[in-house]
C-alpha cells in the first residue's frame, strides 16, 4: 500500500521537465534577455542555476534519508530546528509557497492564449483550468502521475515541432541571435545577472521539489 501512495522515477523526470520548459524556461527566458543579450552570459546562469539546484537536491536528498516521515520541508524543520519553525514554514508554502507558483503559471498560461481569443482565454478561463486540474489530482497519486506523463509528452512534442518549424523556416538573410562575443565579461557584472539567475533558480525549484517527494 506504501507504494501506491509515491511517484516513479518516470513521473518525478516528467515532473521536471515540464515545470521547467514550461513557466520556468519558455516564461522567465524573456526575462532574462532583457539585460543579458549574450549567448555565454546565458549559458553561465544556466549552469550556476544547476549547480545551486544540485546542491540543494543533494541537500534533500541527505535530508530525505535520515528522516523519511512523510512532510518534506515541515518535516526537515521541525525536527533540525523547532516545530514552530515547521509549523510557520507549513502555513507560509499554504498560503503563497505553493498558490503562487499555480497563480503564476495560469497568468503566464493566459497570456499565451489571449491574444487567440480575449473573450475566452480571460482571468475566468485561468481558474476554471486550476478547478479541473485539482480535480484530476484529488483522484489518486496514480492517476495524478499518469495525467502529468501525457501532458508532459504533449509538451516535448510541442518543443519539437517548434524546432522543426525554427529550422524550417530560417529567415534568408544572415540574422542571429547566437552571440559569441567578449561582451559576458561586462555582462556578468550586471544588476541583471543577478536578476536573470533569481529566475533560473526558480526554473530550478522542482529539482529539489522531486528529491523530497520521491528521493
Amino acid at each position: 500500500m506504501k507504494g501506491k501512495h509515491k511517484i516513479g522515477w518516470k513521473t518525478a523526470a516528467a515532473l521536471v521537465i515540464s515545470n521547467m520548459i514550461g513557466t520556468g524556461v519558455f516564461t522567465s527566458l524573456g526575462y532574462q534577455l532583457t539585460d543579458i543579450q549574450n549567448t555565454w552570459s546565458i549559458v553561465l546562469i544556466w549552469l550556476l542555476g544547476g549547480l545551486f539546484a544540485l546542491i540543494g537536491a543533494l541537500t534533500y536528498a541527505e535530508l530525505g534519508t535520515n528522516f523519511d516521515d512523510s512532510g518534506g520541508d515541515y518535516v526537515f524543520l521541525s525536527k533540525l530546528i523547532h516545530p514552530i519553525v515547521g509549523y510557520i514554514y507549513a502555513w507560509v508554502s499554504l498560503t503563497v509557497g505553493f498558490s503562487a507558483p499555480i497563480a503564476i503559471s495560469v497568468m503566464a498560461m493566459k497570456s499565451y492564449l489571449n491574444p487567440i481569443n480575449p473573450t475566452i482565454f480571460n482571468d475566468w478561463f485561468g481558474i476554471l483550468v486550476i478547478l479541473i486540474l485539482t480535480a484530476i489530482h484529488s483522484i489518486s497519486v496514480g492517476q495524478s502521475g499518469k495525467f502529468q506523463n501525457i501532458s508532459t509528452g504533449v509538451k516535448i512534442g510541442f518543443v519539437l515541432i517548434l524546432i522543426i518549424l525554427g529550422f524550417s523556416f530560417v529567415p534568408t538573410q544572415d540574422v542571429t541571435a547566437i552571440d559569441l562575443s567578449n561582451s559576458w565579461q561586462d555582462e556578468i557584472l550586471l544588476p541583471g545577472f543577478a536578476v536573470s539567475l533569481l529566475y533560473v533558480t526558480y526554473a530550478y525549484t522542482e529539482l529539489e521539489f522531486c528529491c523530497i517527494h520521491c528521493g
